[in-house]
């Protein structure tokens, strides 16, 4: 799979597109969190990937494609970035590792916080549709959202604010 690949070898911050099926949640999410850190894509380097590198690089200001050889991706007759070399995958990303190590990003909401806003748990629902609704959020899960709001950035006050309709 493409996320664990690139979480292999270092990448903390994936979001899956979907490949065609990439939801307009998924491109609003991605306008926000360019307003926060630059986007980088890196996706199968086939014709649906180029297609998608097209589509979010026209919407995305914010925006670098990491192109991979396709020659590189193909394992078992399938081409993608989870077929890819970890070590020509790292090489190729090398810059933007390198970046992250330099700059120790801390984590602007803690998993702490998250629980005490009550946002896990089974009366977290109206709370939790109130922050995909305003942040476009794709909560599956507690780990999505702490990782989610983590990249746009959140602090626990605005999201307490955005919780209680703020």
């Amino acid at each position: 799979m493409d996320i664990d690949k690139l979480k292999s070898i270092g990448i903390h911050y994936v979001i899956k597109t979907d490949g065609y099926n990439i939801k307009n949640q998924t491109i609003e999410f991605l306008k926000l969190a360019q307003e926060k850190r630059k986007i980088i894509l890196v996706l199968d380097p086939d014709g649906s990937g180029k297609m998608i590198a097209k589509m979010i690089s026209s919407v995305l200001t914010n925006v670098t494609q990491v192109n991979v050889c396709k020659q590189m991706s193909i394992k078992n007759g399938k081409v993608g970035i989870a077929e890819t070399e970890s070590k020509y995958l790292k090489k190729v990303l090398q810059e933007f590792l390198d970046f992250d190590s330099k700059t120790e990003e801390i984590d602007s909401i803690s998993k702490q916080e998250i629980i005490d806003l009550g946002l896990v748990g089974p009366e977290s629902k109206d709370k939790r549709n109130e922050i995909q609704k305003e942040y476009f959020i794709n909560i599956s899960n507690g780990k999505t959202l702490y990782r989610d709001l983590n990249i746009l950035r959140m602090t626990r006050e605005k999201v307490e604010m955005t919780i209680n309709g703020k």
